[in-house]
């Protein structure tokens, strides 16, 4: 429950900061570069810091850098009750980037230390499910309140971060020590064991056409045509909303109502198996968001806007959660610490991109034409994943015939 508690936690100090920064930085400046910089200094930060001390935690502990993350993010707080203009607000970003690349990874490996090598079945990602409905309640309320905080001030906003920031370090001290699990035999039918009784229970994995750990990799894929897209509307579409006049508390309301969507397409995936090992619900759930895009691109009123979000909520729910899914059980106990890493930076590299691209876009072209770019890209890795699949589709056809013959 406590590792749960912390993702919900470093999410909420996360969400409640990028609010606090970018509506700020919509009002305060003129145009949307700075908000496209403040983008990249966070997910690059982010990006790196998940694959190194994602490798790291998985060699010198989890739970003491889990701390250390905590008082990075303090720091990242106090440098932004300085100031929230550049340049003061580009280092408190990286710091928050660093923060959570020594908070995530880590917690994601110990809270699916328990699933056994190979099992692809519900038991597998039950500890997915929870880590996800938590770290997103953290942001749907980081998000909202924000919203309603930031007339209070954005020292306000800052400070209610920070105190939430403090309470990760001891939390994660009272956490026991998670044991490595061994790997589960090779094959179609895995022993799992129950976490109720010292029976076994089998599980069997479907067959498939493609290995599991080629659907992890097209997951890295995905993030970050998925994240691209998904960055434009964490840095730039507060630029929109103050050009159509939508209030904050509005505008927090708005990313909430898209969070609940996510949720939503999480418990789906958690209680369903038709998506597992298949590339065409990536596709579709894509699609579904080019069509939220192009609502953004065109509409103007708090509803359709809202339903354009959400909409893109739809891809942004599949693509964590699928991509998270192939990570940790592709990988054994003693590297899902880097596999998770892996999953978090490919995000953030999407973020990096998008929000850099969307902000020069905006600048240049107006403050839509950077969602009319996120089609164009988001069709482009479509098209990456589809021939990716048929190509190993065919390499895997090729040699179950040669094997025939």
């Amino acid at each position: 429950m406590r590792l749960y508690l912390i993702a919900a936690i470093a999410d909420f100090v996360q969400a409640l900061f990028l609010f606090t920064a970018t509506r700020y930085l919509a009002e305060q400046q003129p145009g949307a570069m700075s908000l496209g910089v403040l983008g990249a200094c966070n997910f690059l930060s982010y990006a790196v810091s998940s694959a190194v001390f994602g490798h790291v935690s998985d060699r010198f502990g989890r739970r003491r850098l889990i701390a250390s993350g905590s008082v990075v993010f303090a720091g990242c707080l106090l440098v932004a009750l300085r100031s929230l203009d550049p340049p003061l607000v580009y280092v408190a970003t990286i710091l928050l980037g660093v923060a959570a690349g020594m908070i995530f990874p880590p917690v994601m490996a110990m809270i699916t230390a328990g699933q056994v090598h190979g099992d692809h079945g519900r038991a597998a990602s039950a500890p997915l499910i929870a880590f996800c409905l938590w770290w997103n309640v953290g942001v749907l309320f980081g998000q909202s309140g924000g919203g309603l905080l930031f007339r209070a001030g954005t020292e306000v906003c800052l400070v209610t971060a920070m105190v939430a920031a403090v309470m990760i370090a001891p939390l994660i001290m009272g956490v026991r020590k998670v044991g490595a699990v061994a790997a589960g035999p090779a094959g179609p039918e895995i022993e799992v064991q129950s976490s109720r009784s010292a029976t076994p229970v089998r599980s069997t994995t479907p067959a498939r056409s493609a290995t599991p750990r080629f659907f992890a990799v097209a997951g890295w894929f995905a993030n970050i045509g998925g994240a691209f897209t998904m960055s434009l509307i964490v840095f730039i579409f507060p630029k929109l909303a103050t050009s159509v006049d939508i209030p904050a508390e509005t505008h927090g309301f708005m990313l909430g109502a898209m969070r609940l969507l996510v949720i939503g397409v999480y418990v789906l995936l958690h209680f369903t198996s038709f998506w597992r090992h298949r590339m065409w619900p990536s596709l579709a759930a894509q699609s579904i968001a080019v069509c939220g895009l192009l609502l953004l691109v065109k509409a103007d009123g708090v509803v359709p806007l809202t339903a354009g979000l959400m909409l893109a909520g739809v891809m942004t729910g599949y693509i964590y959660f699928s991509g998270m899914f192939y990570s940790t059980t592709s990988f054994k106990n003693e590297r899902k610490g880097l596999a998770s890493g892996l999953h978090e930076a490919t995000l953030a590299i999407g973020f990096t991109g998008g929000s850099l691209g969307g902000a020069y876009v905006a600048n240049a072209m107006g403050v839509r034409a950077p969602f009319e770019m996120a089609i164009v890209v988001l069709l482009i890795f479509m098209v990456l994943q589809f021939l990716a699949r048929v190509f190993v589709h065919g390499r895997m056809n090729a040699a179950q015939t040669a094997s025939q013959g």
